[in-house]
């Protein structure tokens, strides 16, 4: 996924530059870290289709840090609202979920970089298998806040990564709630648009052990360390193997 890179020279060329920290996992359950990772990306794709709005996110804070550490004699690493000031940036947003009774309940928190101040908190409740819709409406309804109604309409185009994250968060929602044959759909269509999608190749093998198909399983689990053997989890699939 591509996003808008901002060196500290070029913070002022947008009246709306973000910093969007991940959506935190807040449900204590770490199996559902996947869902943090997806929907955060998720809400990035979706702002940064909308004109007037610039997103720093990830990979950018830390390439920022790094320009900032070259440049500025004994600076500290701090965080990231002292980062957002220095850049110039005026808006951060971060948040979590949590999964009530199946649910999926995102919380943002948008907050001004020169004051430290919040300025609103939003809500967003839906099935977990519609991820990607929420993401879609929480970009929405921030852009709708930040932006003038003249310019909230999107007019850039979003890149083809938030389509597989659509269907590999809506495999992961499926799987989640015990519907093990939907979510093997999800995940192979992923695969199909992908082959080289780890995440998708790891939880394709996971749907098919649930749902008590072992043989798919261990042909999927092969797969993936055959394409990706020093992926984090490959340890975690060879033990599967046994």
């Amino acid at each position: 996924m591509i996003f808008t890179m901002l060196t500290p020279q070029l913070a002022n060329a947008a009246d709306n530059t973000i910093i969007v920290e991940p959506i935190a996992n807040s449900t204590g359950d770490d199996s559902l870290d996947p869902l943090s990772a997806g929907f955060s990306d998720l809400l990035v794709a979706y702002l940064s289709a909308y004109e007037g709005l610039e997103i720093l996110y990830r990979e950018d804070m830390h390439r920022i840090w790094q320009e900032l550490a070259r440049s500025r004699s004994g600076l500290e690493k701090t965080d990231t609202l002292r980062i957002g000031s220095l850049i110039q940036a005026n808006t951060l947003i971060k948040g979590g979920f949590v999964k009530i009774n199946g649910t999926f309940q995102a919380n943002v928190h948008i907050y001004d970089i020169e004051t430290t101040k919040l300025k609103y908190s939003l809500e967003q409740i839906g099935k977990i298998e519609n991820v990607d819709t929420l993401a879609s409406s929480m970009a929405d309804r921030i852009a709708d806040r930040l932006l003038s109604s003249d310019n909230a309409p999107r007019s850039k185009s979003i890149d083809a990564e938030p389509l597989l994250n659509g269907h590999f968060m809506k495999g992961l929602g499926y799987h989640y709630n015990g519907l093990y044959d939907h979510a093997i759909a999800e995940f192979m269509q992923v695969l199909d648009l992908d082959p080289a999608r780890a995440d998708a190749r790891l939880w394709l093998g996971r749907s098919y052990s649930a749902a008590g198909e072992r043989d798919h399983a261990q042909i999927e689990y092969r797969r993936f360390l055959r394409d990706f053997p020093d992926h984090e989890d490959a340890e975690s699939v060879r033990l599967a193997l046994q």
